[in-house]
């Protein structure tokens, strides 16, 4: 079931239209600039019992009109998930929103504050230094970073390679280990870099992650992961395969986006792929299989099934367990192989009754018939 705020989002909810009254009403008093976008084409929303994958368009047109003549909709060429979702720095300057919204900005200060917006100004904010290599930080943080590890490391920028070799730039873990770092009793010397980085972040981090208290960052991701509800199945099941193959083609589906917005993968170019090493490492196959086979009820007689190429009807369910994996799997999201288990194991189960009726209709004739001694 949904939470309160997002109740709260449907269309004509009225604590919406509240929102939208007063601001409507007050408008021209707050004297803000205002654009508003919505989508054009429809987002995966779920999927039915047999799979089918259902999508609709969550912000169209006449939803998000604010009621303000002054104030237009731009239709976006992207979904409801791609336009919510931050988009890497590489693949901002090509995103539609991103260079509308980048617009608007800049038209907004040139406006309020002609000698703030000039040229060289947004030019200095804008733009990335060279230093500035780590995904999801900002220049300031990362030349703080850096002058922490000055102090432990004769040569601090390989240390800092080193580190996001294993967090891809992720901020918390990046942090975290840059702490770990400045706790080290010696400095790093030089040509040890990647040894020492990669011993600090098995030890204090990987190994036993889930005993350490440091590592709640790990625990979020992992929470983000198996508490989706009826369809954390089809998320590990998605991941499992990720791991497998390494990457996979983005294709925007339903289950991609809850996976980016676990944070646990991201997109690079136009595949999926783990975000960074440390994941990879602390949610790697033998995890995944694990909440997997917790989660399922049916995974041995599956897995024993597909051993068989599909073909031993022996590890098929039926009768009351069949009924409790019919139970189980009622309204869940389901991936293909567990809609093609059950309905095979249904078809079986079918098969067995009717056989059993039939023997028990020829045994009750065979006894009427049967001659005394």
């Amino acid at each position: 079931m949904p939470n309160a705020n997002v109740s709260e989002l449907k269309q004509d909810e009225p604590t919406l239209v509240e929102l939208n009254n007063w601001f409507c009403t007050n408008f021209n008093r707050l004297d803000v600039g205002v654009r508003v976008f919505c989508e054009k084409y429809p987002t995966p929303v779920k999927r039915d019992f047999f799979g089918k994958l259902i999508s609709k368009i969550v912000v169209d047109k006449d939803s998000a009109t604010l009621a303000l003549p002054e104030v237009p909709v731009t239709p976006l060429d992207a979904d409801h998930g791609s336009i919510c979702w931050v988009k890497d720095y590489q693949f901002r300057q090509t995103d539609q929103l991103y260079g509308n919204v980048l617009k608007f900005i800049k038209d907004t200060l040139s406006k309020d504050n002609p000698d703030e917006s000039s040229p060289k100004v947004i030019k200095k904010y804008l733009e990335r230094s060279s230093i500035d290599e780590l995904t999801g930080f900002k220049v300031i943080e990362i030349r703080e970073l850096f002058r922490g590890i000055q102090k432990k490391a004769e040569r601090p920028t390989v240390v800092i390679q080193e580190v996001r070799n294993w967090t891809n730039g992720q901020p918390i873990l990046t942090q975290q280990i840059c702490r770990l770092i400045q706790e080290l009793p010696e400095r790093i010397p030089k040509g040890k870099e990647k040894q020492q980085i990669t011993k600090l972040v098995q030890t204090k981090i990987i190994e036993n992650w889930q005993d350490k208290h440091d590592n709640c960052h790990l625990e979020t991701i992992q929470e983000q992961v198996v508490k989706r509800g009826k369809g954390t199945n089809r998320l590990l099941e998605l991941y499992k395969q990720l791991l497998m193959q390494g990457e996979l083609p983005y294709d925007q589906s339903l289950e991609q986006l809850e996976l980016r917005i676990s944070g646990l993968v991201i997109i690079d170019g136009e595949k999926l792929k783990v975000n960074n090493k440390i994941y990879e490492s602390v949610f790697n196959l033998a995890w995944v299989e694990h909440l997997i086979s917790e989660l399922r009820p049916y995974e041995t007689q599956l897995r024993a099934w597909q051993a068989s190429n599909f073909e031993n009807s022996y590890y098929l369910l039926s009768g009351e367990n069949l009924i409790k994996a019919l139970d189980w799997g009622l309204d869940r999201e389901l991936r293909d192989e567990d809609l093609e288990f059950l309905r095979k194991s249904i078809k079986e189960d079918l098969k067995r009754v009717e056989k059993e009726k039939i023997d028990s209709e020829e045994l009750g004739i065979t006894k009427r018939f049967k001659k005394p001694n």
